[in-house]
């Protein structure tokens, strides 16, 4: 019942935030958890 409204809510904070110009932040932060995957898979 709450999933739709979160996942709407979700995607107004991100596009709100990329006007605010945070969206460089969210940008680090989806980079940090790639390399963070890579360095996992790697052992």
């Amino acid at each position: 019942m709450f999933r739709p409204l979160s996942r709407f809510l979700n995607t107004s904070l991100l596009f709100a935030s990329a006007k605010i110009g945070t969206f460089s932040d969210l940008t680090k932060v989806f980079v940090g958890n790639m390399q963070l995957k890579a360095e996992m898979s790697r052992g």
